[in-house]
């Protein structure tokens, strides 16, 4: 199986990039909530991230009312 040539790489991310700007201006939300929802599904990055608001949390909570932390039932 042969790798995609780099410059293809680089067009495809282009474009997905610009479709992503694209949607955030069409789809921007009317009111922006005061809380913040984080979703642990036992990945390690999301251990990482649930890690990082623990230790942060005051300091989240300045800029957003409530944390949230949503966590799947065999983790909890």
């Amino acid at each position: 199986m042969k790798d995609k040539p780099t410059w293809l790489t680089y067009i495809n991310n282009t474009i997905a990039f610009s479709i992503l700007l694209l949607l955030k201006l069409l789809l921007r939300p009317s009111v922006k909530g005061s809380n913040i929802l984080f979703i642990n599904t036992g990945q390690i990055g999301d251990l990482i991230i649930s890690s990082v608001v623990f230790r942060n949390a005051e300091l989240i909570k300045k800029i957003y009312g409530k944390i949230y932390l949503l966590v799947k039932k065999e983790y909890g």
